[in-house]
């Protein structure tokens, strides 16, 4: 976590939230706003590797994360933005291999 900084910043609460649900990466990045219930705590998951749809419950650090995220953003579209472009990330080869 402690590389986790600067220009890699924003994937910090990308790899909690995968450490806290276990979802995968494809999961991940196409997680929408409208598929996130925090009356109920759970994440709704759409198109997943089994081709059913789930639902994940958060932990309070993934909770925590997710509100915090949400401040920062008008709450539509991806949960997920690239901070150098302001859309969802697609993917993160180049992140990782930089870390």
């Amino acid at each position: 976590m402690a590389v986790l900084t600067g220009l890699r910043a924003h994937l910090k609460p990308m790899v909690k939230v995968a450490l806290g649900t276990g979802m995968r990466l494809g999961e991940q990045l196409r997680l929408s706003w409208e598929r996130v219930d925090f009356s109920r705590g759970v994440l709704i998951l759409t198109k997943t590797k089994s081709g059913k749809d789930r639902e994940v419950p958060m932990n309070p650090e993934v909770f925590e994360i997710l509100k915090a995220l949400l401040e920062g953003s008008a709450g539509k579209g991806y949960v997920f933005i690239n901070p150098e472009t302001g859309t969802r990330v697609k993917e993160i080869k180049t992140g990782f291999r930089t870390l």
